[in-house]
């Protein structure tokens, strides 16, 4: 795998970001807050204000979540960026050039309103609410804002 000394950036997103998080030596499992689905609000840490692909955003931050398991404890020397009450791991970055990210920056509406049609019954046995999650599938933008800043980062 690639690592921090040789430069090659990374961003792994939502089972990526636990892949990474399992290989630098962190803990994965299943959420003790359960399921997390839908459009998010992500609090944005001071350290994010310095990384090149989370700098401008706004401190409060909107993205998609679909995910069971999450990051439980962190790698040493990894970096918390953003994060939820649900959450603490939502974003980190290890070393300068590697990000994990438990979000989806990749889906928009349109993504959305697919994944609550075809899984509609597992997210409401999670307890999710169909009509709340298709009436707050409002996409922020900002997932893909991110993905040209690790593109522009990755080819800088």
């Amino acid at each position: 795998m690639a690592s921090p000394e040789n430069k090659i950036p990374i961003l792994g997103v939502c089972f990526g970001h636990q892949l990474l998080v399992h290989v630098l030596g962190g803990t994965v499992g299943q959420n003790p807050n359960g399921a997390e689905f839908g459009v998010v609000d992500l609090m944005k840490h001071q350290a994010a204000n310095h990384d090149p692909l989370f700098k401008d955003f706004p401190d409060i931050m909107s993205m998609y979540v679909f995910h069971y398991e999450s990051v439980l404890q962190l790698p040493s020397d990894a970096v918390v960026l953003a994060s939820n009450s649900h959450d603490p791991y939502q974003a980190f970055r290890y070393g300068q050039n590697i990000w994990g990210v438990q979000f989806h920056p990749e889906f928009d509406s349109e993504i959305m309103e697919h994944a609550i049609d075809v899984y509609g019954c597992a997210m409401k046995d999670a307890n999710y609410d169909l009509t709340h999650l298709r009436q707050n599938n409002v996409d922020s933008g900002q997932g893909h804002t991110l993905l040209r800043r690790f593109i522009k980062a990755a080819y800088a």
